[in-house]
C-alpha cells in the first residue's frame, strides 16, 4: 500500500506549500522580470480536462494562489465558486466582494479602495462600509502567517484597531504601510501579535517618535514613556526613560528582521536577537548606534539609509560597523554627506586608542590613489578592482559614482576588518567581494 494511502498520514497535496510550489514549478506563475508575476494557468487547465481525478488534484493547485492578475482576469460568479482553495490573496484596487468571503488564507496582501456603494451615498463622506469589508477579511482569517497591509484609504491613514490583529495568533510576517497607530494604538497591535513574528516592517506608521512608542494608561490618559501622565497633552514618545510598558512592545521573542521606515533619530528597545535590521533616518544618534550594537553578537544584515551626515555621524557609522564586524555579512549604506564630509574623517572619544585608530583619516599616497580609482573605473562583474566587483544584476540608471569616496569605502570595510561581509550596497549600487559566487 503506498505510504499517502494510510488513513493516519498526509496526503502532500493537503499542504499549501507544496501546492504552491508546484504552481511556481509548472510554471503556474512566470515571472515578468520586474518582481511581478505573470499569471500562465493554460498548462493546468488543460490537464484537468484529462479526467476527473486529473481535474481533483490540478483544481486545489490551481487556486491556491490569486495574484491581483487572476483576481482582474476571473468573473465573480467563476471565483466564487472557487474560494475554499485559496491560500494566498493579492488585492489591489480590485477586489470584487466576492472575495472576501475567503478564510482560509496563509498570505494576505491589501491595497484598500473605497467601493462604489459608498460613493453613491448621496455625497457623504461615510466609508465604514467599505473599510469594513477589509478588516473583516483579516479578522476571518486567524491562520494567516504572512500580511502586508497598506493603511492608505480614500487618501488618508487609517486608524490601527487593536482587534483587528487579537485572532492572528499565527503570524510570522506583518508588514504595515501607512497607518495611524498613535494613542498606544501601535503598542497594542504589536503585542497581540508579540509571540510569533520573525519579520516585521513599518512603513509612513504614525505612534511613535524617535523609535520610542507612544501607549496609554489604563485610563485611556495619554501617558509617557515612563509612565506618567500628560495632562491630556499630546504625547510626543521621546520620554527621558525606557519604561516597561516600552521595553515589552518590540520584546518579540522570535524577532529576526526588522525594517523602519522611520524619519526619526532613534529606534525601539528591542531584545537582542536581530539578524537583520534596515532604518531609514534622518540623522545617526547615538541613542541608534547603541541600540543597534545590541545586536552586534547576531546581526548579518544591516541597512542604513541617513539623511544628513555631519562630522559627528561620520565616527558614529564607524564606530557602529566595527562593532558590527563580528558577523556581518551584507551591508547596504545610503548616506548624504554634507559640507565635503567622507567616511574617514572623524576622531574617537579621547583616551580610547584602539577608537582611535579606527577613526583616523588614512594618508594615501596620490600614486597609489590614482591607481585605485582607475582599477575602479574599469570595474567590472568579472573585472574586480581593490577587491570588490560588480553585481551588474542590480545596476540603477544614474550618474556615476563619486570615485574617491568609493575608495574610501572599502578601504574603511577592510580597515574596519569586516571580512566576514561578502556583500555591499553603497548609494545604491550592489558589490560583491571578488572571492564570492
Amino acid at each position: 500500500m503506498n505510504k499517502w494511502d494510510h488513513p493516519s498520514s498526509t496526503s502532500p497535496l493537503a499542504i499549501p506549500e507544496i501546492l504552491a510550489r508546484i504552481g511556481y514549478f509548472l510554471p503556474l506563475w512566470v515571472p515578468d522580470g520586474h518582481g511581478n508575476y505573470d499569471d500562465e494557468p493554460h498548462t493546468i487547465v488543460n490537464c484537468m480536462l484529462v479526467s476527473k481525478r486529473w481535474y481533483a488534484v490540478m483544481v486545489p493547485i490551481l487556486w491556491h494562489t490569486c495574484l491581483s492578475a487572476r483576481i482582474t482576469a476571473t468573473p465573480p460568479h467563476v471565483l466564487g465558486r472557487f474560494l475554499t482553495y485559496i491560500r494566498i490573496l493579492q488585492t489591489n484596487m480590485f477586489l470584487p466582494l466576492v472575495a472576501f468571503q475567503c478564510d482560509r488564507l496563509v498570505k494576505l496582501s491589501i491595497l484598500m479602495r473605497r467601493f462604489q456603494w459608498d460613493i453613491d451615498d448621496n455625497g457623504s463622506e461615510s466609508h465604514s462600509r467599505s473599510l469594513h469589508c477589509y478588516k473583516r477579511l483579516v479578522r476571518s482569517n486567524s491562520r494567516l502567517k504572512d500580511l502586508l497591509w497598506n493603511g492608505k484609504f480614500c487618501g488618508n491613514m487609517t486608524t490601527l484597531d487593536l482587534e483587528d490583529f487579537a485572532g492572528l495568533i499565527q503570524l510570522e510576517s506583518l508588514i504595515l504601510i501607512s497607518w495611524d497607530g498613535s494613542g498606544g494604538r501601535l503598542a497594542g497591535a504589536l503585542r497581540a501579535v508579540a509571540s510569533t513574528p520573525t519579520n516585521l516592517t513599518l512603513k509612513d506608521v504614525a505612534g511613535y517618535k524617535g523609535g520610542v512608542f507612544v501607549t496609554t494608561g489604563h485610563d485611556g490618559s495619554s501617558m509617557d514613556t515612563e509612565g506618567n501622565k500628560n495632562d491630556g497633552k499630546a504625547n510626543s514618545g521621546r520620554g527621558s526613560g525606557q519604561g516597561a510598558v516600552v521595553t515589552t512592545t518590540l520584546c518579540m521573542p522570535v524577532l529576526r528582521d526588522l525594517v523602519l521606515d522611520n524619519t526619526e533619530r532613534s529606534c525601539p528597545p528591542l531584545k537582542p536577537g536581530l539578524q537583520q535590521l534596515s532604518l531609514n533616518l534622518q540623522e545617526l544618534g547615538v541613542d541608534v548606534v547603541s541600540g543597534i550594537l545590541l545586536h552586534a553578537s547576531t546581526l548579518k544584515t544591516l541597512g542604513l539609509s541617513i539623511q544628513h551626515c555631519y562630522t559627528s555621524c561620520s565616527p558614529r557609522v564607524l564606530q557602529l560597523l566595527g562593532g558590527c564586524s563580528q558577523h556581518l555579512e551584507s551591508l547596504s549604506l545610503t548616506i548624504y554627506l554634507n559640507y565635503g564630509n567622507d567616511l574617514s574623517v572623524g576622531q574617537g572619544p579621547e583616551g580610547d586608542d584602539a577608537e582611535s585608530q579606527v577613526l583616523e583619516k588614512e594618508k594615501e599616497d596620490k600614486k597609489e590613489e590614482e591607481r585605485d580609482i582607475e582599477a575602479l573605473r574599469a570595474m567590472t562583474s568579472t573585472r574586480p578592482a581593490m577587491g570588490w566587483r560588480l553585481d551588474t544584476d542590480r545596476q540603477p540608471d544614474g550618474l556615476p559614482p563619486d570615485w574617491q569616496q568609493l575608495r574610501r569605502v572599502f578601504k574603511m570595510v577592510d580597515r574596519l576588518g569586516l571580512d566576514g561581509l561578502h556583500t555591499l550596497e553603497w548609494d545604491r549600487v550592489t558589490y560583491r567581494r571578488a572571492t564570492s559566487p
